[in-house]
């Protein structure tokens, strides 16, 4: 199979990134009279929850968001500082994903498109410095003001690469986020595993 593929674009939480609610929640427990429980309500290992949309989109700045979280979930001796130390503290690397990124990126354009915020995304910065050069198109929320699974964001990333949707895959362990980049013309695809990833990149004809 001839492949036209050009770019691999991947999604950050999730697939290059895992994250952390366990930690986030007992962290912040410890500042709150609030319980683990009911502060693990406010999170989600893979969406944006809907107090943190304005932040994700840029329209609410880490302060604000900061005050936002401290009134909501009763947070008391933590400064912003401290607080995203527990907040982008949940967000570690996912070896493996990152690996496949680095092989991929000998052949093919690499994007990142990503609901995000200016907190989290300098985490993930940190932790992918390594292979963050490597991005030729980095389309985030909060930069873009379009959140997944509105258009924008994917036309934004196609925009930067400078191709056509057929000629880009997109990776997202959301379902619905994965079928949207279908839906514009992409080659969307699910996140489960690597090993389920690199069989379902060979499907398209993408070589390693």
């Amino acid at each position: 199979m001839v492949s036209k593929i050009k770019a691999i674009i991947f999604d950050l939480g999730g697939v290059l990134i895992n994250v952390n609610k366990e930690y986030l929640v007992k962290n912040l427990a410890r500042h709150s009279s609030l319980s683990e429980a009911e502060i693990g309500k406010y999170f989600s290992d893979t969406v944006v929850m809907e107090h943190e949309f304005g932040f994700s989109q840029g329209t609410v700045f880490p302060e604000e968001f900061f005050m936002q979280m401290k009134r909501l979930l009763k947070l008391e001796g933590l400064n912003l500082k401290g607080f995203d130390l527990i907040y982008s503290g949940r967000l570690t690397g996912k070896p493996e994903t990152i690996a496949l990124l680095r092989k991929l990126s000998r052949r093919y354009d690499i994007g990142i498109l990503s609901n995000n915020n200016i907190l989290n995304y300098a985490k993930c910065v940190e932790i992918l410095k390594d292979v963050v050069g490597l991005f030729k198109a980095v389309s985030l929320s909060y930069e873009v003001h379009s959140r997944k699974p509105e258009p924008g964001l994917y036309r934004e990333v196609l925009r930067q690469l400078g191709l056509e949707p057929s000629e880009c895959v997109y990776i997202d362990d959301v379902r619905e986020y994965a079928e949207v980049a279908t839906k514009l013309g992409m080659k969307g695809i699910q996140f489960t595993s690597v090993a389920k990833l690199e069989t379902d990149l060979r499907k398209l004809g993408v070589s390693f």
